[in-house]
């Protein structure tokens, strides 16, 4: 065979059989980059989604965060006011419902600051509920006998019966004088005898001190909650109630260094013009004197008898 039959020489294992176009793709080349042209080197979408699928807007500014932080606490306000008002109805309606009748006990205590309170002690201890009653929180110059002459009545018999407590002058004062009461003459049961949206706060406080004792409520209507409802009966009750969510929670017994620097010279003016406001209803004017400062010891007893 001639050299001209065999390929002019050509090795033929050398080239591929299409001459030489078998180096590429049979596309002829054009298969160098994916069938879209190279237009896949980035994502399908085109290079947007480098970032999250918000766009970057999931970072949190402080200014976002300032007002993610105003929301919640305006929330928050507007939750407990609500609660707040929800519960200042309730406590409305409760110091305006009358408490039944008191059964016997073994004492009374009238707590003092408001109308009728004195009175309706005095009454059930001449109903003979109990044997013995204790007026917590008497100013020094109160006068017993001056006391029972204003409130009218029979008072054959009551002097030896009552005892003044002189040292409280306030609703924590008045517990720990009636547990020093209770205590001397080993009582085991109390009517309480205070106004209506008084009565919650007191029981509690009463509570406290003496937790073994069993207390009967003796509600007192007083004016303000007999008269048509206004500005003035509802700041009045709701001081009482903040007052009452304060003791529920024990903050009144939180130190106040005011109060100490001062000597509790602001409670013994405030007792003053309670005691003034609220007397004609129980005593004159004139007798009731807010009570001095001092430690709370046993209350000072009138000479006593056995009860009748």
């Amino acid at each position: 065979m001639t050299p001209a039959q065999t390929g002019a020489g050509q090795d033929p294992r050398r080239a591929p059989p299409n001459g030489g176009q078998n180096r590429h793709t049979p596309e002829g080349g054009q298969n160098r980059h994916p069938p879209d042209g190279g237009q896949n080197r980035h994502p399908p979408d085109g290079g947007q989604n480098r970032h999250p699928p918000q766009g970057g807007q999931a970072r949190t500014t402080p200014r976002d965060a300032r007002r993610r932080t105003l929301s919640w606490l305006a929330a928050g306000a507007l939750l407990g006011l609500t609660a707040w008002a929800g519960g200042l109805l309730w406590f409305i309606q409760d110091a305006r419902s009358p408490a039944p009748p008191p059964g016997l006990a073994d004492g009374i205590v009238a707590l003092t600051g408001g109308q009728d309170r004195i009175a309706t002690g005095l009454a059930l201890l001449r109903q003979g509920r109990a044997g013995r009653l204790l007026i917590s929180g008497v100013g020094p110059q109160f006068d017993l006998d001056a006391l029972l002459r204003a409130t009218g009545g029979d008072t054959t018999g009551l002097a030896a019966r009552i005892t003044l407590g002189r040292s409280a002058t306030d609703t924590l004062g008045n517990a720990a004088e009636t547990a020093a009461w209770a205590r001397e003459n080993r009582l085991d049961s109390l009517i309480v005898v205070t106004a209506g949206y008084h009565m919650r706060r007191a029981l509690i406080e009463l509570s406290r001190a003496m937790p073994d004792l069993r207390l009967q409520p003796a509600k007192v209507v007083p004016p303000v909650l007999r008269s048509p409802p206004g500005p003035r009966q509802l700041r009045v009750l709701a001081t009482e109630y903040t007052k009452y969510l304060a003791a529920l929670l024990g903050l009144n017994r939180l130190p106040r260094p005011d109060a100490r620097a001062n000597g509790h010279a602001d409670a013994r003016a405030n007792a003053h013009a309670d005691a003034r406001a609220d007397a004609p209803a129980d005593i004159p004017a004139s007798l009731a004197k807010p009570p001095e400062t001092a430690p709370i010891t046993a209350p000072t007893t009138a000479p006593t008898r056995a009860p009748a």
